[in-house]
């Protein structure tokens, strides 16, 4: 009885690939969303706290805690917490919520509170959706591009099959080892090329073209998250000025829409509470750096 070789099938790793593509996207930008938004009036534990809430829910609620006021935070302790709204106004604005206490903490007050009077809450788009929403739509359609490149790269990978019989295999053999050698022409003999059966020579290349759209995807994503999406994959140079303008300007609205909304929770806040919480949408790291080596080279000269 013949013996059945099990052979290991690319299948699950196929079915998994997909998911993880799209979760190393997601969690790529959940780091420069961390790393891109300041938020001045926080401790690092607060700042963390707050941002994973916008990434998340796109909304937080804030309230200073009565009674906390010392020479270290004359404006009290902020606390920051996630919240159920209760009932809306007629421009559909929250109007009641009750706090959501994750961990139990006595200092979070339970039961109904009006917010603008006894806690402010914030969000960071217009849509009062989180960040995570937008991440998400375009990491899935750049795991999909992703996946078909995988596919393609192991379509290159296997290998021909030639048809052949015992007494011209020798002859084949030494056609593929010319093959492989690298010259740029062959000649055989008719008999060797007429036996030949399933070697194809020529083969298309779509993987620059998916590639390139991968990128533009991404790009997508990092305009509408108001990040600078030139210098990486496109030069600026080889873009024309109206190009260039029209990019800028899309990411200075992305990034505008953001900002705007985190200014009025700001201004919420200071006329509540008498609270500074300020956030600040910050530069490319490269653009932070300079800023910082030109003001250092400043101070040594005063």
């Amino acid at each position: 009885m013949k013996k059945k070789i099990k052979t290991s099938v690319l299948e699950s790793e196929i079915l998994t690939r997909f998911e993880d593509v799209k979760s190393f996207i997601v969690n790529k930008y959940y780091n420069v969303f961390m790393n891109k938004l300041g938020v001045k009036g926080a401790d690092y534990q607060q700042r963390d706290y707050i941002l994973r809430q916008f990434w998340a829910t796109g909304t937080i609620a804030m309230f200073v805690l009565k009674g906390s006021e010392t020479e270290e935070t004359p404006q009290g302790l902020a606390v920051f917490c996630p919240y159920v709204s209760i009932d809306y106004n007629t421009y559909d604005w929250p109007v009641h919520c009750t706090l959501i206490n994750k961990r139990g903490v006595p200092f979070i007050p339970a039961g109904i509170q009006t917010i603008d009077k006894d806690v402010c809450i914030g969000f960071i788009q217009r849509n009062h959706k989180g960040i995570k929403f937008i991440v998400d739509y375009y990491a899935k359609r750049i795991a999909l591009i992703r996946s078909v490149m995988q596919t393609q790269l192991i379509a290159k990978k296997m290998p021909f099959v030639l048809a052949t019989t015992p007494e011209n295999k020798e002859n084949l053999m030494d056609l593929w080892n010319d093959i492989l050698s690298d010259n740029p022409a062959l000649f055989k003999d008719f008999d060797v090329i007429g036996n030949v059966n399933a070697l194809n020579l020529t083969s298309t290349y779509e993987l620059d073209k998916l590639e390139s759209l991968a990128d533009n995807e991404e790009n997508h994503l990092k305009e509408i998250l108001g990040i600078d999406n030139l210098g990486v994959h496109e030069k600026k140079e080889h873009l024309i000025n109206k190009e260039i303008d029209a990019n800028n300007q899309q990411t200075e609205d992305s990034a505008s829409c953001i900002i705007d909304c985190l200014e009025e929770f700001s201004e919420s806040i200071k006329k509540t509470f008498n609270y500074d919480l300020t956030f600040e949408w910050k530069n490319s790291i490269q653009e932070e750096k300079e800023e910082k080596d030109f003001t250092e080279s400043e101070e040594e000269d005063i």
